[in-house]
């Protein structure tokens, strides 16, 4: 089977999580003895990351920016997307969904029956949430995915309530598939277990961005009116500036540099140091903003595969009992956390505890594992091209 994986991040400094995703995912389907290629469309004109750190089946392409001139823009990115998809003969393209359009309703309709589509979020939620000519752009998603999926060889929701999301959206019956978010859980570092009855400060940590769906206020909100006797330090992972605009918005200057660290953006060791030291993860606390009660993040994969627990909200479809004593979860609504409860929660069932982190990461390896993921999406390849 030949494979050729689409996406188009126009900004991709501003998601270079997802491009990690992107690279674990592919590869994994590498190693399954598939053959398959990559390309990633952006418009950066200085992309961070290291583009030498991918594997030769990864191509970068750069498409021009007209700046108002968007309709001429999308015409040439539409025409470089079909370009690549036809230089090869491929049996499945499969396309991280950028949206429905005009344009992806054409390149769909040229390779008819050969895309298979990849739904990370609630489209018509997101269009709601960011405000920008909400009425306008619902009636596209829905218009133009109708016509859209009609011709698509399948559909891939990375969560239940995507993959329902999907068959609403259109009205009519998808062949749809839900497989949750993996990770190479070997390619992660455990953490150390270092956990003791004489700790004296807390350290906790959050890697990512301000998006609404994280929901840091809520954990910076309960920082702000914590006056408990557990000392603490937040660190703060990612890009400072964008944490900077929040606390200054939370009027929270004051706690920086004492009880929060801005660290700046870290990969790497210097990443790994900064989670060996954290006893705590801070994971989504936000998705209901964005009307998701079962997501799927990313961050709470990785927070497991180091053996690391964190704090969430509403639920997760990869966590059940068997770990749940060791997760912090609490509602999903808009009340900042409690750190009266949360810093005693670690500080009883977390630092007390000597097998917190062999058992998460074993947990990890049984039920996350970008293998596992991997052997359920050739399998849908598989038995969809058997369908036509």
């Amino acid at each position: 089977m030949k494979i050729l994986y689409l996406s188009i991040l126009p900004v991709l400094n501003d998601n270079l999580g997802v491009v990690k995703k992107i690279k674990g995912q592919t590869e994994s389907i590498a190693i399954d003895n598939v053959s398959i290629d990559v390309c990633v469309f952006y418009k950066d004109e200085t992309p961070l990351l290291n583009k030498n750190d991918f594997p030769n089946y990864f191509t970068f392409v750069k498409y021009p920016y007209f700046g108002w001139q968007r309709l001429f823009q999308l015409f040439n990115l539409w025409k470089m997307v079909a370009g690549f998809s036809s230089a090869k003969k491929y049996d499945i393209i499969y396309f991280r969904y950028p949206g429905a359009s005009y344009f992806l309703c054409r390149f769909i309709k040229k390779f008819n029956k050969k895309v298979v589509l990849e739904h990370n979020t609630k489209e018509l939620e997101e269009i709601k949430l960011s405000g920008y000519k909400p009425k306008f752009r619902i009636w596209k998603e829905i218009y133009f995915a109708k016509k859209s999926f009609k011709h698509v060889l399948g559909n891939v929701g990375k969560a239940s309530e995507f993959s329902i999301h999907q068959q609403e959206k259109v009205g009519y019956k998808l062949n749809v598939k839900t497989i949750t978010n993996g990770v190479f859980v070997n390619d992660i570092l455990i953490n150390d277990t270092k956990n003791n009855h004489s700790k004296t400060k807390i350290n906790l940590i959050f890697v990512g961005n301000t998006s609404v769906w994280h929901g840091l206020e809520r954990v910076l909100i309960g920082a702000k009116n914590y006056k408990g006797p557990i000392d603490y330090s937040l660190y703060l992972v990612g890009k400072e500036k964008t944490f900077l605009d929040m606390l200054n918005q939370l009027e929270m200057s004051s706690f920086i540099n004492k009880k929060i660290i801005l660290t700046g953006f870290k990969t790497g060791p210097e990443l790994d140091v900064l989670f060996n030291n954290a006893d705590f993860a801070i994971g989504s606390l936000g998705l209901h903003r964005i009307n998701i009660l079962n997501g799927v993040p990313l961050k709470h994969r990785e927070y497991l595969s180091r053996g690391l627990p964190f704090v969430y909200s509403g639920s997760d479809e990869d966590i059940d009992y068997t770990i749940s004593k060791y997760l912090f979860n609490v509602e999903a609504n808009e009340t900042p956390i409690d750190f009266n409860k949360l810093l005693g929660f670690v500080n009883d069932s977390i630092l007390k505890n000597e097998t917190v982190t062999k058992e998460l990461r074993k947990y990890a390896l049984d039920n996350i594992d970008m293998a596992i993921k991997t052997r359920e999406l050739i399998t849908f390849f598989n038995t969809s091209l058997g369908k036509m």
